[in-house]
């Protein structure tokens, strides 16, 4: 059974591959930075709006 990370995974994929991109590490690094990203945004909307985090906070979730 497919997990939800698995059909973002295949998402972004097919996504990068419509845009051109079909080098599969660079895609994949690719995918990697704007999985990053997004996580530092929440994170940083967070700490915006007066929450507090600790490192490696996400992991234990």
């Amino acid at each position: 059974m497919r997990t939800p990370d698995d059909l973002d995974h295949e998402a972004e994929r097919l996504r990068l591959e419509a845009e051109g991109e079909t080098d599969p590490k660079w895609a994949l690094g690719l995918q990697h930075m704007r999985r990053s990203s997004t996580q530092l945004a929440a994170i940083l909307r967070e700490l915006a709006a007066g929450g507090s985090r600790t490192p490696g906070e996400d992991e234990a979730a």
